[in-house]
C-alpha cells in the first residue's frame, strides 16, 4: 500500500507499473484478490482485445479495439500486399486472432501486428491511502 501510495497517489495503475517499484514483484491475480478481499484497491477492469501495429522506427502504434480490428488488419495486409483474409477471422477470439497475427507476421516485411489486450488498473481507496498517510 505504500508504495501505490508514493508512487502513484490518486492515479490509476497496472501491475507491469507498480512492480516497477516493488523488490518482489507481484501479479494481476494478487492485485484483484486484495481488491476483491480487503477492499484495499479499486478495480477497474480491462480485458479488452486490440490489435496493434507495429512498424519500425515509428513510435506512434496504431491501436484499435474489437470494432476496428479488421479494418487496420486490411490495411496492414493490403500494405504488405499479402493474400490473408481479415473478414474470415472472429476477431473477438483469442485463438483465432493470435492465429491470424502468426501468419501475418511469417509473411509481412516491414510491420508486426501484436494482438494484445487492455490490463487492470488500481487505485488505492481512500480509507488505506488516509491509513498510509497518518502512519508516516
Amino acid at each position: 500500500m505504500e508504495v501505490a501510495e508514493a508512487n502513484f497517489g490518486d492515479d490509476t495503475f497496472a501491475c507491469s507499473e507498480l512492480n516497477r517499484h516493488l523488490t518482489d514483484s507481484t501479479t494481476t491475480q494478487t492485485l484483484n484478490k486484495i481488491a476483491a478481499n480487503d477492499n484495499y484497491f479499486r478495480r477497474y477492469p480491462g480485458g479488452s482485445t486490440m490489435l496493434l501495429a507495429v512498424i519500425p522506427g515509428d513510435d506512434n502504434k496504431a491501436k484499435f479495439r474489437l470494432s476496428g480490428q479488421e479494418k487496420l488488419a486490411q490495411q496492414m495486409v493490403n500494405k504488405e500486399g499479402l493474400s490473408l483474409n481479415p473478414s474470415k477471422v472472429n476477431w473477438a477470439s483469442n485463438s483465432e486472432r493470435n492465429n491470424f497475427q502468426s501468419k501475418f507476421n511469417a509473411r509481412a516485411s516491414s510491420v508486426e501486428l501484436r494482438a494484445t489486450w487492455t490490463r487492470n488498473k488500481y487505485r488505492l481507496r481512500d480509507k488505506p491511502r488516509y491509513i498510509v498517510r497518518s502512519s508516516s
